[in-house]
């Protein structure tokens, strides 16, 4: 089940420098492969015959796996930024 993948996963953190309260992202590997998976498992959906009758649940849940991948990757653009000039300053 879809659901079952996302409550069980948590994002790889680690603490940024010792004595600071700022955590990075160390990995995506493992979000990455399952918003793959799981959008694999809705196309397959989408091409059954059935899909009408699941279409509100598929279509919410390819919108939501859409958003966390965007927001994955604005957070590592935005983390590579601020760690290069958190060095600067």
């Amino acid at each position: 089940d879809i659901g079952e993948t996302w409550v069980g996963l948590e994002l790889d953190m680690v603490q940024f420098r010792e004595g600071k309260e700022v955590y990075k992202l160390r990995s995506t590997d493992d979000v990455f492969a399952a918003l793959e998976d799981n959008i694999v498992t809705l196309s397959t959906m989408k091409a059954s015959k059935y899909f009408v009758v699941f279409e509100q649940p598929i279509i919410a849940w390819e919108q939501k796996l859409a958003l966390v991948s965007e927001v994955i990757e604005i957070v590592s653009k935005v983390q590579t930024s601020w760690m290069y000039l958190e060095n600067i300053f």
